[in-house]
């Protein structure tokens, strides 16, 4: 924990919102996934490589349809969709002690053996390229958050990311995958708590926030005003046209 944040008592109490919001989330969380088989099947063997590129996708549309239909049975949590240029992927909407609060979700789906996978289906073909270096998100543009942050509507919300970890089980024209229906930490966070290491502002627009070595997340404890706050500063000095191989 940072003990030199800057977190107002209105940022504290989303925050305390959070902490409970989250013990019933990973329980969602859990129930829907320790009971499931995901598979598909297609009419052709497919590569790895093509499942790993559309795998992100096709879990984000199973997870928010599941969260939605949760809205029928329970009743500590509201799930809404948004629209494509909302905030997040799902609108989550929670009591906490007689006050609403708003957690926007953006769902991130990442294939842990993508970069190995990828460079096999190279050599297979016999294209000479490198193995791909670690993939860097985009998260949202800065001036979607700086809008956020500074809108007195969003008072009672935050940003928070999911990371979906999986693997992919192959069978000729079928796969399955594999995800650990347990949440840790680097998986499911407050955007505003992303360390400074961890996270930079990519050249696209007018600046587009981008997370980067998301095998070792590290996290601090602030206010939303503080983020962006830094994130501003990174968009003036630490400006990237390309993001960063690590």
């Amino acid at each position: 924990m940072n003990s030199t944040s800057i977190e107002t008592s209105q940022e504290l109490e989303v925050r305390n919102a959070w902490e409970e919001f989250v013990k019933h989330f990973k329980l969602i969380f859990y129930n829907n996934l320790s009971k499931k088989d995901l598979t598909m099947s297609f009419s052709w063997e497919l590569e790895y490589k093509a499942i790993g590129e559309i795998g992100g996708r096709l879990l984000e549309d199973f997870f928010v349809s599941k969260l939605e239909e949760e809205n029928n049975n329970q009743d500590f949590i509201i799930f809404e969709p948004v629209h494509a240029r909302a905030l997040g992927d799902v609108k989550c909407i929670f009591k906490h002690y007689q006050k609403e609060f708003i957690f926007y979700i953006d769902i991130k789906c990442n294939y842990l053996r993508m970069r190995e996978r990828t460079f096999e289906y190279y050599q297979k073909k016999g294209i000479k390229k490198k193995k791909p270096g670690q993939s860097h998100p985009n998260i949202m543009s800065v001036e979607k958050l700086k809008t956020f942050v500074e809108d007195d509507e969003h008072i009672n919300s935050d940003i928070a990311m999911l990371f979906i970890k999986y693997d992919i089980d192959k069978t000729n024209q079928s796969f399955e995958f594999k995800i650990d229906p347990q949440l840790e930490q680097k998986c499911l966070f407050l955007l505003r708590d992303i360390g400074d290491d961890y996270f930079d502002v990519g050249d696209i627009g007018k600046g587009q926030v981008q997370m980067s070595k998301l095998d070792r997340l590290e996290f601090t404890t602030r206010g939303k005003r503080e983020f962006l706050d830094i994130v501003l500063q990174k968009r003036q000095k630490d400006k990237i046209k390309i993001p960063t191989k690590i």
